[in-house]
Order: structure tokens, then C-alpha cells, then sequence
């Protein structure tokens, strides 16, 4: 077996996909906290490696190259296991302007990571995407919104109100606070949850304070 199970942050392909879909993925990674992509693995973990590693590694930089604007640097890393050897496409997370695919016709889509799948982003998620660089250092007001949601999950405002004990107009006000920044999507459902960067921002100022 090959590794923790596919999340936000992994994702296994036995083979190379098709253009579009490797392309997603890795789009889909820069935008949210980074991730690997590693071909030469089946859905259930085991290994069966790929035949032209060093072809496999050259296609999936041109991709991030040439169909991913603005472009991405990807590192590519070759793995033996049991004998067989599966390739690692290793993406960092972007700042500021979200990157996307560039299909025919010169359509541009922007992805997601969705636990262990990419799609592409809603008009909201596009938005908080690209507010996320003005995101500093979240306040501890906003620290504790951030946690609640990280409890709740997807939760309607009465209930984020409820956790934090204070009223629906102070935790609406925070919450659109923290929806400029791009640290919080308020769905269609009208509830809220935490964006890929509201995660990582929420991860970061817990370990400054240690």
C-alpha cells in the first residue's frame, strides 16, 4: 500500500489522465494549501508504476506549463517501490491571482480541491480566491470564528452564533469580515464554511502562538 488515503491534499492515478483532468488537479492544488499528484498508484493504494517515468514527469511539467495560467513550477520526483517506480508531481499553494485551466477555445476554469476530487469554483469561491492576499493575520475574534466553523463544518448562521454565545448580528458582522478576506464562503444554503486558505490561516496563527 502507497501512502495515507486520497484528500485535499493527495490524489492517485494509475495512469497519467487525460490532459484536462491532470491539469484540473494540479490547478486544483495551487489554489487550495498545495498537494501531490502521484501516477503509478491504484485507487486502492497498491503500486503498479509506470513504464516511461521520465516521460510521464516531462508531460506533467509541460502541462503546468502550458495549460495552467498564470503557469505553475511544479517538482517532479520518481519513487522505486517493491520494484516499480511512481511518479510524484509535487504542487505548492499560489498567492494571489487563482490560477486556471485553459481549454479549447482559450476558456479559462478555475478548480477546486473537494476532499479527495477536483471541480471547478463557484463565482463565490472564484472571488474568495482572489481576496485571499490581502489576508493577514486573523484577529482573535476571528481566530474563534475561524474554530467554530472548523467544528461546525458547513453551519448557518444561528448556529455560529450559538457557538460563539453572541448574537446573529455580531457573528454575521464578523463573518462577512472574514468573507472579504477570503477566509469564509457563505454557500447558497446561506451557511457558511471555512475556504482552503481560512484553513490554512487558522492552522498558521495557532502554531505562532505556541
Amino acid at each position: 500500500m502507497f501512502g495515507t488515503a486520497e484528500g485535499p491534499e493527495l490524489e492517485w492515478k494509475e495512469r497519467l489522465p487525460q490532459h484536462d483532468r491532470a491539469a484540473a488537479t494540479l490547478c486544483a492544488f495551487a489554489n487550495g494549501n498545495g498537494g501531490s499528484l502521484f501516477i503509478g498508484v491504484r485507487n486502492d493504494g497498491s503500486v503498479c508504476g509506470v513504464r516511461e517515468p521520465d516521460d510521464v514527469a516531462t508531460r506533467l511539467r509541460d502541462l503546468a506549463r502550458t495549460r495552467i495560467e498564470p503557469s505553475l513550477t511544479i517538482q517532479t520526483l520518481e519513487h522505486g517501490v517493491d520494484g516499480a517506480v511512481v511518479v510524484e508531481a509535487r504542487v505548492r499553494p499560489r498567492r494571489g491571482e487563482p490560477c486556471a485551466v485553459v481549454a479549447s477555445r482559450d476558456a479559462r476554469r478555475v478548480y477546486v480541491r473537494e476532499g479527495s476530487s477536483s471541480r471547478p469554483a463557484s463565482p463565490a469561491e472564484v472571488k474568495a480566491l482572489r481576496a485571499r492576499a490581502s489576508a493577514g493575520t486573523p484577529s482573535a475574534a476571528e481566530r474563534r470564528v475561524l474554530e467554530a466553523l472548523r467544528r461546525l463544518g458547513a453551519a448557518p448562521l444561528r448556529d455560529v452564533a450559538e457557538a460563539l454565545n453572541i448574537g446573529e448580528r455580531t457573528a454575521r458582522r464578523q463573518l462577512v469580515a472574514l468573507i472579504d478576506r477570503g477566509l469564509v464562503l457563505e454557500r447558497e444554503d446561506r451557511r457558511f464554511w471555512l475556504t482552503p486558505r481560512g484553513i490554512a490561516r487558522m492552522a498558521g496563527s495557532r502554531g505562532g502562538t505556541r
